[in-house]
């Protein structure tokens, strides 16, 4: 009886063990097959990323301060310098070296860093000399040498008590006592506000001059002041009335940019060494011994951008297709009339302008910013004046009596020398005329579209149409064209629409009601750092990607919704589609968001450099308004979106098969035309080898000299060009596991047979096998 038990007990635990084994076979399929399919995908994504994002670099650079700080730059768009006191410089003489372009490189005790714009036109043609001759801001981030910089103990009395003045209440004294003795005109206004994290004091002081018994605001200068590991920092710019609206959020995304790091302790100098004294002792004496001296000097004059893997396809790859430029240009006659009846009339102010859009529907709907279609008429003055114009301009000022004639005649002469802020005092005057005093006639606008890599030009005749440029008409637009720049009080979308003829690949369009705050946004454009817009020089210009997340949800004046969102957009970008996760497009990229927005609560974590994006509804609402059925479900639509999914899972035959269909269908386009080109020349689930030593995919940004830092770089750099390799304790756990239950199966099977042969009863020796019985004798019957 205890044999029978114990034999059921061992074929019990052989099936037990049988069926494990079935399943660990299964599993370690399953792991390997996946592990195959993984590589497979990653050799897809990996050919994705190089098509999607060939062109999407900007050359990025990094000046590394051992005093703390690192400015970030873009070197297609900015110029920068740096200055590295020396031993002799002091409180009562500034003695630097200075260094720029490749010098920057290097790692140094820089005190001094500025960034300006490059000597070029910032993508808006006809510019005139007085124009042209505007200074454009630039950003100066500069520091202090002075080891015990906030020493309290010789500082007056009242400044010892950190409960009552912080180190930043300390800085912010300084510098509105500094603004005002240079000039006692400028009204100062000092905020708390939070960038990038991080706390700053800001002094806003509004720039002034005298003209005809009247102020005239030219300009601000901003510095935002922080203390970072114990340490102070400036980061300053001057930003002139009549520079274009997007320079200033340029700057700001510098300085949201700037990060800080841990100073180097052997370049801080004693206080009688320093190029600087205490805070508060420097507030009792001339603007002459400020620590940043020698910030005034005007001589100042691409890796992809990191996507996660399914935000490749799901997003980039489906819409990048059909994410357009826009190309606007318009003309006009414009008068305007001072409040003392005196007019300007200017015959034929001519401006083209950039901007972004995406494709809404397959019919050749375009979505867009209002204010891309409808260039503003403070556009028209600023970008439109010829030379020609500008004797009648200083006579019209003269006559309005915002200038004497004396003065008109001393700011031009000023102007023409190549003083940029004489220029921009001059043209500034025209913002005096009011709004309603502005009357325009014989307004014209044309728009031209690029659906593909080729760029937009003009030539004599206007826009240049091409297979790939087209030539697209405004259905509907809402927009401002008085607003000097975005004005939350607006109760108009800012959206636009166009229409191109013929079939085209389409983004589908989603809503932002599950969108909130964290949320990942990704922003598709032609940002004009990137090539140029109208005055490049590349031959192929295609969409910059960046992404980021929700930082807020907001509402204007008119109750229309807005986002912003940590995504970067920059000029050029303003009307491109914002994608959520899925892919479907949830905003019209309308602004960079820029400092005037900052709120003194600090409780934004970005005051300025992300983006600011309007809710897509708003862009519904105006098709409903003009009976337009938007549609994505065309079948240029459908064929790049199943090539697409082929491609992504290595089946390259099937998705040419759709490539070359769609190729036929909508021909001369860069991306599918790579695409058909890679799958027709891939094998089905097609795996690359991976290179040991692969190259760094960005430019070390880190210290040159720190030794072990450049190593760890590299070694991270490797490990992420590898990409991810198999699990191998997972599959060495299978291996081992699996074996052992096979062992046990396999001596479960003997075991059986050994114990079913032993239990059969052996026959005695004596005993004979049971004979059948005899048949009967008459067996078989006889008929």
């Amino acid at each position: 009886m205890r044999n029978k038990k114990s034999f059921k007990v061992l074929i019990t635990a052989t099936i037990v063990s049988g069926v494990m084994l079935v399943a660990i076979i299964i599993a370690g399929y399953m792991i390997i097959r996946q592990n195959q399919q993984n590589n497979v995908a990653e050799t897809a994504r990996n050919k994705l990323r190089g098509v999607m994002l060939s062109a999407q670099q900007t050359t990025k650079r990094s000046v590394v301060s051992k005093l703390g700080f690192t400015v970030h730059y873009d070197n297609a768009l900015f110029s920068a310098s740096a200055h590295e006191a020396t031993a002799k410089s002091n409180s009562d003489t500034y003695n630097a070296n200075t260094y720029k372009d490749d010098e920057l490189k290097v790692s140094r005790g820089y005190n001094l860093v500025e960034v300006g714009f490059k000597k070029s036109d910032p993508g808006l043609s006809g510019k005139s000399k007085l124009a042209n001759s505007v200074i454009r801001p630039y950003l100066s981030v500069h520091t202090s040498r002075k080891r015990d910089y906030f020493d309290r103990s010789t500082m007056p009395e009242q400044y010892k008590d950190t409960s009552k003045y912080s180190d930043l209440d300390l800085m912010a004294s300084v510098k509105v006592k500094q603004f005002q003795e240079n000039d006692p005109n400028d009204e100062c206004k000092v905020s708390d506000i939070t960038i990038s994290g991080k706390k700053f004091k800001l002094v806003d002081s509004t720039r002034k001059s005298r003209f005809s018994q009247t102020e005239q605001i030219i300009g601000h200068r901003y510095s935002y002041m922080t203390v970072q590991n114990g340490r102070p920092y400036w980061l300053e710019m001057t930003v002139y009335s009549a520079v274009p609206e997007n320079d200033k959020a340029e700057i700001e995304s510098l300085i949201a940019s700037v990060s800080f790091q841990k100073p180097d302790e052997n370049l801080l100098t004693r206080a009688d060494d320093a190029d600087s004294t205490p805070a508060i002792k420097l507030a009792a004496q001339s603007s002459s011994s400020s620590s940043s001296k020698g910030v005034d000097d005007k001589d100042i004059t691409n890796i992809p951008y990191e996507i996660d893997d399914s935000s490749l396809i799901n997003v980039v790859a489906r819409n990048q297709i059909a994410t357009v430029r826009v190309g606007a240009y318009r003309c006009a006659d414009v008068r305007y009339t001072a409040e003392n009846g005196a007019q300007l009339n200017l015959t034929g102010l001519c401006v083209r302008g950039i901007g972004s859009g995406s494709i809404v529907s397959s019919d050749g709907y375009i979505a867009t910013n209002g204010h891309v279609t409808d260039i503003r008429t403070a556009g028209l003055f600023d970008n439109g004046i010829q030379d020609s114009m500008v004797d009648g301009y200083l006579s019209f000022l003269v006559r309005a009596g915002y200038l004497t004639q004396s003065e008109a005649n001393q700011l031009l002469a000023r102007a023409e020398s190549g003083d940029g802020e004489a220029a921009s005092t001059l043209l500034s005057f025209i913002n005096r005329v009011p709004n309603s005093n502005i009357t325009i006639s014989n307004d014209q606008s044309s728009y031209i579209i690029q659906t593909s890599n080729d760029p937009i030009r003009w030539d004599a005749n206007g826009w240049v149409a091409t297979k790939t440029n087209l030539m697209a008409k405004k259905i509907d637009s809402e927009v401002e064209t008085n607003d000097r720049a975005f004005n939350r009080n607006s109760k108009k979308t800012d959206v636009a629409i166009l229409k191109a003829d013929g079939e085209f690949p389409a983004v589908e369009l989603g809503d932002i009601n599950n969108l909130h705050e964290g949320s990942q946004i990704t922003a598709l454009g032609f940002p004009w750092i990137v090539d140029k817009g109208l005055d490049t020089t590349n031959a192929t210009t295609v969409p910059t990607a960046t992404q980021g997340q929700v930082d807020g949800i907001e509402s204007d004046a008119g109750g229309h919704t807005l986002f912003s969102m940590s995504a970067k957009i920059a000029s050029g970008n303003s009307g491109g589609p914002a994608f959520d996760d899925s892919g479907r497009q949830v905003g019209i990229n309308t602004y960079g968001s820029g400092g005037d927005n900052c709120e003194d609560s600090g409780s934004k974590n970005n005051c300025f450099g992300s983006g600011l994006a309007r809710d897509i509804k708003d862009l519904k609402a105006m098709a409903r308004k003009n009976n337009i059925r938007l549609s994505s479900d065309g079948e240029l639509t459908k064929l790049w979106k199943d090539g697409l999914e082929e491609f992504s899972h290595g089946q390259y035959s099937r998705a040419a098969t759709y490539f070359e269909k769609l190729n036929s269908k909508y021909p001369n386009n860069y991306l599918v035309s790579r695409m058909l080109q890679i799958s027709q020349n891939t094998a089905d689930n097609y795996v690359e080898e991976r290179s040991p030593e692969p190259a760094p995919s960005e430019e070390y940004k880190g210290d040159p000299n720190d030794v072990e830092a450049y190593r760890a770089y590299i070694k991270k750099e490797a490990a992420n060009a590898l990409g991810k390799k198999p699990n191998k304790p997972v599959i060495i756990a299978v291996i081992v596991i699996g074996s052992i239950t096979g062992i046990a199966f396999t001596a479960g099977i003997c075991l059986i047979i050994y114990f079913a042969v032993r239990r059969k009863p052996a026959l005695a020796p004596s005993q004979s096998p049971p004979q059948p019985p005899f048949p009967p004798q008459n067996w078989p019957p006889r008929y």
